[in-house]
């Protein structure tokens, strides 16, 4: 299982950094919860059942590492992103506004699966059985470390990935892109020569005069 969740993000998110970072976060949060479910919470028993945390935290933690990994990407086609861009600032105070908008826009939507999961393993705590209700304990800290991690690894990790291997162009293995491949959303070419363009689309006059003028032969001027 594990390797197939690895192999699916390395295809998905065509990095196996981030593949690598993502799933080290996710088993990691195994054993977290683990030393809280023993040494917090006072719990001892442990069964074959509470093997199976490790497949649900699998599902969930991929999950939430694939949607805050979307939000990333679409960050970038952010209005407030594309005009930091051309206006000139520095990559720096470009990267922390897309990581703001990206982070306001996936922690909702990961707080929310994550908190109703942990609520309904939690209901399974006034079980009888102690086996069942053992594993819901379980089953709802490992969620819970999950989503501590995902919130506070995961945005580094990308921040990582973005400013040092794929606009470095340091290849990290298979489905490596392109040197500054995903940046070039962001800032694409220079201010100069995107200028125009963003210009006429909005309809500036101005810049209709300026681009005729400035691609009219010299013979003819």
């Amino acid at each position: 299982s594990i390797v197939f969740v690895m192999g699916w993000m390395t295809y998905q998110m065509k990095s196996i950094f981030l593949a690598t970072f993502a799933m080290s976060q996710i088993v990691l949060s195994i054993p977290v919860s683990i030393v809280v479910y023993r040494n917090i919470f006072q719990v001892a028993y442990f069964s074959f059942l509470h093997i199976l945390v490790i497949f649900l935290v699998l599902g969930i933690g991929a999950d939430d590492v694939f949607v805050f990994f979307d939000g990333w990407r679409q960050a970038a086609d952010d209005p407030k992103i594309r005009t930091l861009a051309r206006s000139g600032r520095g990559e720096t105070e470009v990267l922390q506004a897309r990581m703001e908008i990206a982070y306001a826009h996936t922690m909702t939507a990961v707080f929310n699966t994550s908190f109703t999961t942990i609520v309904a393993f939690l209901a399974t705590a006034i079980s009888p059985n102690m086996p069942i209700a053992s594993f819901g304990i379980l089953a709802s800290t490992a969620i819970l470390m999950n989503f501590i991690l995902v919130i506070t690894l995961i945005p580094s990790v990308l921040m990582t990935y973005t400013v040092y291997i794929e606009k470095g162009g340091w290849c990290c293995g298979c489905f490596c892109p392109k040197k500054g491949a995903e940046f070039s959303q962001t800032q694409g070419t220079s201010d100069d020569e995107k200028a125009p363009k963003d210009l006429l689309e909005a309809g500036d006059p101005k810049s209709t005069h300026t681009l005729e003028t400035s691609s009219t032969p010299p013979s003819e001027q």
